[in-house]
């Protein structure tokens, strides 16, 4: 099943755009190509996550910086705090919000960057086919735990696991080292005018803490809440 989600953005004093991802709902993987034509900051060995696994024989460019290209080539000016209307349009329904460049850039990237192709972001594919545009940090919290408990029910072999949690802090770590490549990719490049506008990735970065289990906690009184009505 084919999935499409609109972003439709309106920044001020600088004019509307809109950018459509359209990905395959099962496989999970951008419909879009990269641009044939890439420039020298998309190449894999430009400013190489410590992490990536990819071969340079295999892999000429890095998957997300080559999805990036066209968000650099339509915002790279944009000054971070400029106001935007944002409009998403999904299958289901359509958020809309007066938000900043820098949150509704950071939430378009969000989207993107699992559905490149890069191994290392893949754990966080399945959360686009139920994206949310703009989640807050409570909201990210809940429904990466809820995903990575789903994995594990899907795959039973870890059931055995001593911890619930065991594994998704192993597996942020990972993607928060490619998005701090990303980031110095992203600076190296100049691609995008102003330097704050790197905080859309550095934000991304940081949306789930490395230590889960105490992340949990802020949402924890949703839970009590229940043994009390009970």
């Amino acid at each position: 099943m084919q999935m499409r989600i609109v972003y439709d953005l309106e920044v001020a004093r600088s004019g509307r755009e809109v950018v459509e991802v359209s990905f395959d709902a099962d496989k999970l993987v951008l419909d879009a190509p990269p641009a044939e034509s890439l420039p020298e900051w998309a190449a894999l060995d430009f400013c190489r996550c410590r992490n990536c696994p990819l071969e340079p024989e295999q892999h000429t460019h890095c998957p997300v910086a080559a999805q990036l290209v066209g968000i650099a080539a339509r915002f790279g000016d944009t000054e971070s705090h400029a106001e935007v209307t944002l409009h998403v349009r999904m299958p289901e329904r359509v958020v809309s919000a007066r938000t900043t460049a820098q949150a509704a850039l950071g939430s378009l990237i969000g989207l993107v960057m699992p559905l490149s192709g890069c191994p290392r972001l893949a754990p966080l594919a399945p959360m686009a086919r139920f994206h949310l545009p703009l989640s807050t940090h409570e909201e990210t919290i809940y429904r990466v735990t809820s995903m990575y408990m789903l994995t594990r029910y899907f795959d039973r072999e870890t059931a055995s696991e001593v911890t619930p949690l065991a594994g998704l802090s192993e597996i942020y770590a990972g993607i928060q080292t490619v998005n701090q490549g990303i980031s110095d990719r992203m600076r190296q490049s100049k691609a995008f005018a102003e330097v704050n506008s790197v905080a859309i990735l550095d934000i991304y970065a940081q949306t789930m803490p490395m230590v889960i289990e105490d992340a949990l906690e802020d949402i924890r009184h949703l839970f009590d809440r229940q043994e009390e009505v009970a």
